[in-house]
């Protein structure tokens, strides 16, 4: 992923992904709205098609009532026919691949509709919540982080903004222990996880009583061998206060995903890490992307879920989303020191 012909070859990949993704699905699945917190599929696609004229195009009216601040989420199910939405997204592209555009803005946009066909993934399966994951089955196991320094994030042309620059940080010893399944989640479950506050930060208690979640959200779609998938970072917090242990940092995650000594299963992963800045910070490519979200409340999740296409899957990449969220490919390891 180092030139832009490589970048072109990949958009055109990404995009027959995603209109082979959406064009089968019913126009009753493209509308639903199966949580208040995530858009229809449908919007989505109109939203992939607005950010790319909007910035290859410096087109803002084209798909203008998919622009994020178009509309409130409640009101995104009001779509237009799917064949119209479909020749519009695809017009956007024909026009587009004439004009000429800088590689970083082009593999921005490449990782711009890869999040969003992710997302459309996780409505889908919000409509269908115990449609089988198609998570690989794991052996529970630890890894070491020896002490060293280790260069994290990425000045490559394809890194995100909150990526950037690559620069040195030193780690402790660590060992990491996961990712958790199924099997080891219901342990907690069992002694009773969710009703004991004294295992839950006083944020995450707070949460659970106005909650009442019981298990994790795609519990019936998980068999045990499976990573343990849609929890929350609450969630996921608590349970490493009943095993002992913490949720790593996001650069012990990066390092140990880096040195080989873990790999990402078909889950993101969260950590302790609350969403900031890296130093001397610029955003790109435009002030709101990634700055809206250094509040200190949303958290950081490392590695990629089974829905993640390719071009964000990679050591340094980061998710982000508030701790309450569990509608995400979401599990987590443990880790102690």
């Amino acid at each position: 992923m180092d030139t832009f012909g490589n970048c072109s070859q990949a958009l055109q990949a990404l995009r027959a992904q995603t209109l082979a993704w959406v064009t089968p699905l019913s126009s009753a699945a493209l509308g639903a709205q199966p949580h208040p917190e995530f858009s229809p599929i449908g919007w989505h696609l109109g939203h992939i098609g607005h950010i790319e004229a909007r910035w290859w195009l410096n087109d803002a009216a084209t798909l203008a009532e998919f622009a994020v601040d178009a509309t409130v989420k409640s009101q995104r199910w009001r779509l237009p026919p799917m064949a119209a939405l479909l020749a519009a997204v695809t017009k956007v592209r024909e026009r587009a691949t004439s004009h000429p555009i800088a590689p970083r803005l082009a593999w921005w946009l490449l990782q711009h509709e890869a999040q969003h066909l992710e997302t459309m993934a996780i409505v889908q399966q919000l409509q269908t919540p115990d449609v089988l994951l198609p998570l690989p089955k794991v052996a529970p196991r630890s890894a070491t982080i020896a002490a060293t320094t280790v260069t994290v994030g990425s000045d490559a042309v394809w890194a995100q903004d909150n990526e950037r620059p690559a620069r040195a940080i030193a780690l402790a010893d660590s060992r990491l222990h996961g990712p958790i399944t199924k099997q080891e989640f219901g342990e907690f479950m069992a002694a009773g996880g969710y009703q004991r506050a004294e295992w839950w930060s006083p944020l995450g208690w707070r949460w659970q009583q106005q909650a009442q979640v019981h298990q994790p959200l795609y519990w019936e779609a998980l068999s045990p061998e499976q990573p343990v998938c849609g929890v929350s970072f609450y969630e996921a917090e608590a349970f490493c206060r009943f095993a002992g242990k913490q949720l790593p940092t996001e650069w012990e995650w990066e390092a140990a995903w880096q040195q080989g000594a873990i790999a990402p299963a078909g889950i993101w992963e969260w950590t302790s890490s609350t969403f900031d800045p890296p130093p001397a910070f610029a955003p790109f490519p435009y002030v709101g992307y990634s700055n809206a979200y250094f509040d200190d409340r949303h958290r950081v999740l490392r590695g990629y879920s089974w829905a993640t296409p390719f071009p964000c899957q990679r050591p340094s990449f980061r998710n982000w989303y508030l701790p309450h969220i569990r509608q995400i490919f979401a599990g987590f390891r443990c880790a102690e020191w």
